[in-house]
């Protein structure tokens, strides 16, 4: 388990949790398994555009038809599949089929689609021009702190793969709730854990997670910034600026 205050932790983390299964024929079967995955990554790899400023109903196909809730982008990506999203504030409860004031909404990353903030919204690669930590995905949707998002952001292993997310300030979460069951997969969920992020990862999957900034999140159990479990595996890894350890599994 990883635990940390609910002081401002700013660091560069790199988590790999791969497992290669029913590949055999040696290095160059593997080789090419691998140019074939990437082909297939990529072949319909598109940018889909986020900004809170955007006037509601874009496609998110460029920022003047941007997407104005990052949920709506996050449901209409795939593999492969970059978004790109502006400086503002996002919430989890806000996009098509959400409902305000649902704390059980949360920002579920998708496998193997990197995901960027730090944009102004003018620009045509990802070398931003703004500031990375300022757009801020916020649990704070209701003036009561007892009602914020139980989890701002959630990293979901269903589907194994890599998952990739920079330049983000997630902040507001408070996981002060009980151990839930999803009911489409049947494996329980922790509400009293991560506020700002935690995981449902049965299966294997890679999170690369850079310049990002976890701030003012809570929970009543464990880590209220952040909280990672993954049956028996145990790895470490280290805060920018701050060394502490991260310790996977029960």
């Amino acid at each position: 388990m990883y635990s940390h205050p609910n002081g401002e932790l700013r660091f560069i983390l790199m988590l790999r949790l791969i497992r290669v299964l029913g590949i055999s024929g040696g290095m160059k079967t593997l080789t090419a398994a691998l140019a074939a995955l990437v082909l297939i990554g990529t072949a319909h790899a598109k940018v889909v555009y986020v900004d809170d400023n955007a006037s509601a109903g874009g496609d998110g196909t460029s920022w003047a038809t941007a997407h104005k809730h990052l949920q709506d982008a996050l449901a209409g990506v795939a593999s492969g599949d970059e978004i790109w999203v502006a400086e503002g504030t996002y919430k989890p409860d806000q996009g098509a089929g959400k409902t305000a004031g649902d704390r059980t909404a949360t920002f579920s990353l998708v496998s193997r689609v990197g995901m960027y903030g730090g944009f102004r919204g003018t620009e045509t690669t990802r070398t931003l021009l703004g500031d990375g930590n300022q757009t801020i995905l916020s649990g704070e949707i209701n003036a009561e702190k007892e009602l914020w998002s139980l989890h701002v952001v959630t990293l979901s292993g269903w589907d194994p793969g890599s998952i990739v997310i920079d330049g983000f300030r997630i902040t507001k979460g408070n996981a002060n709730g009980e151990l839930t069951t999803n009911y489409s997969t049947d494996y329980p969920i922790n509400h009293s854990r991560g506020g700002g992020c935690t995981t449902i990862n049965p299966n294997p999957f890679t999170l690369t997670m850079t310049n990002c900034v976890f701030t003012g999140n809570s929970a009543s159990g464990m880590g209220g910034g952040m909280y990672f479990k993954s049956g028996e595996d145990k790895q470490r890894f280290y805060h920018y600026g701050t060394k502490a350890w991260l310790t996977l599994g029960e």
